[in-house]
């Protein structure tokens, strides 16, 4: 009895090894069917590796590289499935790798992406994937979006400039700042601790990837501001 107790047991052991571990393989090596459509991408059905997550299939769209991130709203990406609807923020992923706004892809998804409608310009002594003209959420605190990016050694985080349209520069410190809602095409500078509180600002127009009005630090030649404002397009 107890023989045929441990047989029963031991092929009842090696079923569920083999079944999880053709689970895993199916999981890590089949694909998937998905959508992708909307702003500045090739928008179509794709076939893509299930192990992917949902930046591979917008670069998929893309001719394999990442959209212009200041032309479509990577701040809010809409992933449809048969059973939800979510929306990830493509820059909180890119700029601090919280994976849950690059979830894995699934049969059926639908990702889609609109143009980006309003922008912060920021410059200075932040680090991120994007500086220059970056696209913001509505009602957006400036605490909020500077989580998103690492002030650098240099910073001076009690002289942050902000230039609205029609008013002049301000300076604040980052806790007076942290609590108040950003506006469409405010100007943010952080200003290195070394820097000569002369506030400089410059127009950059034509085959730039950025035009706009920008504060500049003192000190930083106008090439390197364009370069780090994103730099000149393919015709400059």
């Amino acid at each position: 009895m107890k023989y045929h107790f441990f047989k029963a047991s031991f092929f009842m052991y090696l079923f569920f090894f083999f079944y999880n571990s053709f689970c895993q393989d199916s999981f890590t090596t089949g694909t998937v069917t998905i959508v992708v459509s909307g702003a500045a991408i090739n928008s179509g059905t794709y076939q893509i590796s299930r192990n992917m997550r949902v930046l591979d299939a917008i670069k998929a769209a893309n001719n394999n590289i990442i959209p212009n991130l200041s032309v479509i709203n990577c701040r809010a990406i809409t992933i449809s499935t048969p059973d939800t609807t979510q929306i990830i923020d493509l820059l909180n992923f890119l700029n601090t790798g919280n994976l849950m706004h690059n979830p894995f892809l699934s049969d059926g998804m639908h990702i889609h992406l609109t143009y980006a409608v309003q922008w912060i310009n920021i410059s200075g002594e932040l680090d991120g994937v994007l500086v220059g003209k970056v696209p913001f959420v509505k009602g957006e605190t400036f605490g909020k979006f500077l989580s998103l990016y690492t002030f650098r050694e240099s910073a001076d985080t009690n002289h942050i400039f902000i230039q609205r349209i029609g008013y002049k520069a301000v300076k604040y410190s980052f806790s007076q700042l942290k609590n108040t809602p950003i506006k469409n095409h405010d100007n943010l500078t952080v200003f290195t601790k070394s820097d000569q509180l002369i506030v400089r600002f410059v127009q950059l127009s034509g085959e730039v990837l950025h035009p706009g009005r920008y504060t500049i630090i003192p000190q930083k030649t106008l090439a390197l501001s364009v370069i780090q404002l994103g730099g000149i397009t393919p015709f400059g």
